[in-house]
């Protein structure tokens, strides 16, 4: 039997090609400067791994980080392009999931899911994090895979696939279990119209649930496992607090994540809905609320106990997408932990999928109206998205220009020789550096700072190497801390903040 794969593409359902089609023209729109350029932004600088593992909880990371070890022979690197394309990629691939799971129809819908799943900004936050975005995008798929399995696999075996995908997909990135908890609440939702009576739907709500469970349980337990055969101790903010916190706590986060979906706090670190889009946002929100109400007495119609059921599922999807806040808390979320919050965009044009929409004058008006908003809402991602890639690059350039004013200063200080060695003291503090959001560069995007959060960063020093070509042989500050001539010393950049004491360039930030 031969192989065709054009015969294969030209088969596939147009629904799906139209998806990947719109996946990679809005990821190229959007994502395209942190494609086809190098940020060294927080973790990424001189990154050549995968990042923390066991003690972060992240044990498939490292297995994944070892696959890719095994595949290229040549370790790990922060490629944009490559690690990029990669991402969208399995974006592309998540979203064909999501659009089979749901079984959603209008072509234009579709495109619409595989451009915001692209477009939207936690993507451009995991670009940040370049040198394992693809890992944290193989998070997202797996997490995918294993609901779709979980909610549409008839064999055993299939769901016990599903349970392993989750679980190991929280062995990549944790952020990522909402995802898949709200798209099996909005399979459940679906599925109470077309389930027979009450009780095949109640059984599919528990055996779901039990699955989601059984992912959980199963990440724990190897984790748990892993930390005692590596002897390394579960040690991050956040993760190693999820159980711990009282019942009462528990609450008040998920009142906190209600209050977040209806009308989510613009000064959090993790709001995505910057200018119009929070307009647009609550917009959505009040139309989905009206689509459910209407869909609800569809099926009440026909019976009541599975309309009730359905409205009781409905009430826990606002918990669902926020639920990272309902695990950690709200201080320890920021923007790369929250792709959970797109759901609600889909929800809604899943809601306008399935709505029997009439030929008359309103619901035509409605239509357009819900088509323009859907457009508008690609095109705000992409432009904040593109703002945030500006940013980036006015900031890191800053810094190469700083830091190559600074090696061109500690070169040219009276006695020194390129085989000294360097202590620099303090941090570098410096109110002639700009600070804060440029006027017209209104972004607040997790790691993309001003050029201040280079400057400071725990990798400052390897940034200077990476970008300016400068790693001298670094010693103790302790050592000269004490000095009284160091203590006499300005601070940088004054004139006389660098100077060499006893054979070693002093430099006092």
């Amino acid at each position: 039997m031969r192989f065709d794969l054009v015969e294969k593409l030209r088969k596939t359902d147009v629904r799906y090609k139209t998806a990947v089609v719109s996946t990679f023209l809005w990821g190229v729109a959007s994502q395209g400067m942190g494609l086809f350029n190098k940020f060294s932004v927080h973790d990424d600088v001189m990154n050549y791994g995968v990042g923390g593992t066991y003690y972060l909880g992240r044990w498939m990371l490292d297995y994944m980080g070892k696959l890719e070890t095994f595949l290229f022979k040549q370790g790990h690197v922060s490629l944009p392009l490559f690690n990029g394309l990669l991402a969208i990629v399995l974006i592309a691939v998540s979203a064909c999931l999501i659009i089979r799971m749901l079984e959603i129809r209008n072509l234009f819908l579709c495109a619409f899911i595989g451009g915001l799943m692209a477009s939207f900004p936690v993507v451009t936050s995991i670009f940040g994090y370049m040198f394992c975005a693809h890992f944290f995008l193989f998070s997202l798929f797996f997490t995918v895979l294993g609901a779709y399995c979980i909610c549409l696999g008839d064999k055993w075996y299939l769901k016990l696939a599903g349970i392993v995908l989750m679980g190991s997909a929280i062995g990549i990135y944790q952020a990522f279990f909402p995802v898949g908890v709200t798209l099996i609440l909005m399979y459940l939702i679906a599925f109470s119209a077309k389930a027979d009576d009450w009780k095949s739907l109640l059984k599919k709500i528990i055996l779901s649930g039990l699955c989601m469970i059984a992912a959980l349980v199963f990440y724990l337990v190897l984790n748990s496992v892993l930390l005692s055969v590596k002897d390394v101790s579960f040690d991050y903010f956040g993760t190693t607090s999820i159980g711990k916190a009282s019942l009462p706590e528990y609450f008040r986060r998920a009142a906190y994540a209600y209050k977040e979906f209806f009308y989510p706090n613009i000064n959090s670190k993790y709001y995505m809905y910057r200018d119009r889009v929070s307009i647009l946002y609550k917009a959505v929100v009040l139309f989905s609320v009206l689509l459910s109400v209407q869909r609800i007495v569809k099926i009440y119609k026909t019976n009541r106990l599975n309309a009730l059921i359905c409205a009781l599922l409905m009430l826990l999807f606002p918990i669902s997408t926020n639920l990272i806040l309902v695990m950690v808390g709200e201080q320890l979320v920021h923007s790369v932990m929250v792709y959970a919050l797109l759901l609600p965009f889909v929800w809604f044009v899943w809601l306008l999928d399935k709505a029997e929409w009439k030929r008359g004058l309103v619901e035509k008006g409605a239509a357009y109206a819900a088509t323009c908003v859907c457009v508008l809402i690609l095109l705000v991602f992409c432009r904040y998205d593109n703002m945030a890639y500006l940013k980036a690059t006015y900031a890191q350039t800053e810094a190469i220009s700083y830091f190559t004013t600074l090696v061109t200063q500690i070169k040219e200080t009276d006695g020194y020789s390129d085989e000294l060695p360097v202590a620099f003291l303090n941090w570098i503090d410096d109110s002639s550096v700009s600070s804060g959001d440029r006027d017209k560069i209104r972004v607040r995007l997790f790691p993309y700072g001003d050029v201040g959060g280079y400057l400071v960063n725990y990798r400052w020093r390897e940034f200077m190497w990476q970008w300016c070509g400068y790693a001298p042989t670094v010693v103790s500050a302790d050592d000269f801390a004490d000095l009284e001539e160091v203590k006499n010393m300005p601070h940088y950049p004054d004139d006389g903040s660098i100077k060499v004491i006893d054979g070693t360039v002093v430099v006092n930030f």
